[in-house]
């Protein structure tokens, strides 16, 4: 409610029941305008206020209250994560301003619907019809350009998500027009932006870096110093992507020089990133190196935020639901102490009522008891649910340590080879030998580097697959799929394994027919799983020994076959091949570290191909595991 003064300064003039009642919607007004500003560890509290504005505005007849309320009860049921019952309250205010046919609360309820559709449920091809039913109803209701140029920005975001470039150039374009029109300066600035980003993607860099031009010489008038660093980066990788070198390193050196001014850990990042891409360009592979290091600690430093960030979520979460769980048993005693009263108030009025009394006490006890019952199965669901989030947070912990330490073993072993050079400076290339290896074949540093960098590469982009598993399973990830030689791929594959063959006189060799191999898959998940199952081999065979890889083919399917001559599997073993966390009899052979994930990894990955994998065994001979890949 507001402070009585206020209220008699703003309403003098007007009668007593219309001065409480305009105060009283001023009041709703001014908590609604506070509770859109709440953080998400104020959801609970913004849900209590939307039942205030409820309860009031009924009080009052104030029909905006409805709205109001509805919306914020959206808002926090979206901010908890409870992203159906968010989208139930979205539907609801949709309907309840179409009945008070006002436009711009139908804007405000598609927008939340569209945003949830976006990031919460992760559905962009809903997302996108909503935003087109906004762009109607802003047309259709003659609403100002000015408001209906985000929603221009926003649909053409959601068209180059889904890889709709030419669809989303249409959109941003329309978006532009309006925006030169009433010369709308912020509008102007991402428009451009987005329309530059699809045309990267494109790989017209010429175009792209014509609109990254455009913002830069609108923002040295007036920007951000945010705005400027994207401006200098944009410019600098279009001109990088043009192989305009010099171009280049003036533009990204601009955008390091403004992240540091910013002291902003992401600008940083990415700001090294480009930079570690140009010197390798230059043949600066020292210098790559260096920029590649400090982009990965800084990636490490970020990552390492957002884990506590997501820790903190997760405990607010928890203590949402033991508050909940409070509030109910409050609710019961009080329901307790009322049956209490009831029965005494009965005792005291009439002994002829004392019968009816105690019926009617067995009944509400009982009937308590149920509610007690029931609020007891609810907390024992939520409190199974926070058990398996924490499991699945220390799942997610295991799979980053497993997958991780294939390349990163090859980047230690390569950055060796290049250590020993520094340390030996008057040792030529042809000197210059695989560490700890007689006889080996010599390597020069250019191949280090290449050899460095490519781990690095895909390091990252494991990093960035292990991640989405916060997000959505597995089974729901878009396959990126592509027609890739098999053969070759598998070759090349290979070559990270010689090194740990060699080290324990393995000999690693390669079937496969002699003519080329096509298959439409996914390159990723195929090198994590050829990773895991060779990493494997490699652990259980003892000294010596051979490991296979076979490739054979049919008009159906694509084979591949990973065999060692270790120690096999035992029966009893077999049937938690696949489990994750399955720890066999079987143990390396010169102590590596076995977490029970491999194979699980590997299992996840084919299905997700629609393909097979098996296991082929014969204790004391070896193992083959064939993984069956449809064309």
């Amino acid at each position: 409610m507001l402070p009585c003064w206020f209220a008699l300064i703003c309403l003098n003039g007007l009668p007593a029941q219309a001065q409480i009642k305009l105060a009283d919607s001023l009041a709703i007004i001014t908590l609604y305008d506070r509770c859109l500003d709440f953080p998400a560890s104020k959801a609970d509290s913004m849900q209590l206020y939307a039942n205030d504005i409820l309860v009031s505005s009924a009080i009052i007849q104030y029909p905006m209250g409805e709205l109001y309320g509805t919306r914020l009860i959206g808002i926090a049921n979206e901010l908890k994560g409870q992203y159906d019952k968010a989208l139930q309250q979205y539907l609801k205010l949709l309907e309840l301003a179409n009945k008070r046919n006002d436009p711009s609360y139908i804007v405000t309820a598609l927008s939340d619907m569209a945003i949830l559709y976006t990031e919460g449920l992760n559905q962009p091809e809903k997302s996108k019809e909503v935003y087109k039913e906004i762009l109607r109803v802003q047309r259709n209701n003659n609403i100002p350009a000015s408001v209906s140029l985000s929603t221009y920005v926003n649909l053409g975001a959601i068209y180059t998500r889904l890889k709709q470039y030419d669809s989303s150039l249409i959109i941003l374009n329309l978006g532009l027009r309006e925006a030169l029109v009433i010369n709308d300066v912020s509008s102007l600035s991402s428009i451009h932006n987005n329309i530059g980003n699809i045309y990267y993607q494109k790989g017209d860099y010429k175009r792209a870096l014509e609109y990254f031009q455009r913002n830069y010489q609108q923002h040295v008038r007036n920007a951000t110093a945010e705005e400027i660093w994207l401006d200098y980066l944009n410019m600098g990788d279009s001109w990088l992507a043009l192989h305009e070198l010099d171009s280049a390193k003036k533009y990204l050196s601009q955008a390091l020089q403004q992240a540091q001014a910013n002291g902003d850990a992401l600008q940083l990042k990415e700001s090294y990133s480009l930079l570690a891409k140009l010197h390798y360009n230059t043949k600066e592979y020292a210098k790559a190196f260096d920029w590649l290091q400090k982009t990965y600690d800084t990636d490490t430093s970020l990552l390492n935020i957002d884990t506590r960030n997501t820790i903190a979520t997760l405990q607010e979460q928890f203590n949402a639901a033991e508050r909940e769980k409070a509030n109910q048993l409050l609710l019961i005693n009080i329901e307790k102490a009322k049956l209490q009263n009831r029965i005494y108030l009965a005792i005291a009025l009439s002994a002829l009522l004392i019968g009816a009394a105690i019926a009617y006490a067995w009944f509400m006890k009982r009937k308590a008891n149920q509610t007690l019952t029931e609020l007891n199965e609810t907390i024992t669901q939520q409190n199974q649910r926070l058990t398996t989030l924490n499991f699945e947070k220390n799942k997610l912990m295991s799979m980053v340590s497993h997958d991780l330490s294939t390349p990163f073993a090859s980047v230690r072993m390569w950055a060796e080879v290049l250590r020993r050079q520094y340390q030996q400076p008057n040792q030529t290339d042809a000197d210059l030998r695989l560490p700890d290896q007689q006889g080996a074949q010599t390597v020069a540093p250019e191949l280090a580097l290449n050899k460095i960098l490519d781990s690095a590469q895909r390091g990252e982009s494991l990093i960035q697959q292990i991640l989405q598993v916060e997000k959505m399973e597995t089974g729901k990830q878009a396959l990126e799929l592509e027609e890739i030689q098999f053969t070759r791929f598998i070759a090349h594959l290979m070559e990270d394994f010689e090194n740990q063959a060699r080290s324990k006189q393995i000999t690693l060799s390669l079937e496969a027919p002699e003519q080329p191999v096509l298959l439409l898959t996914d390159r990723k998940l195929i090198e994590r799983i050829f990773q895991n199952l060779v990493s494997n081999a490699l652990k259980f065979t003892p000294s010596g020994k051979r490991v296979w890889v076979r490739i054979q083919e049919t008009p159906e399917q694509v084979v591949l076959e990973v065999a060692d001559e270790g120690p096999g599997i035992e029966g009893a073993d077999i049937r938690k091949l696949f489990t994750p966390y399955g720890q066999l009899s079987a143990r390396p052979t010169a102590g590596e570290s076995s977490t029970g994930l491999g194979l699980s990894i590997v299992k996840r990955l084919v299905e997700e191909l629609q393909g097979k994998v098996s296991c082929q065994s014969t204790p004391g001979v070896g193992c083959t595991f064939v993984v069956e890949l449809p064309r």
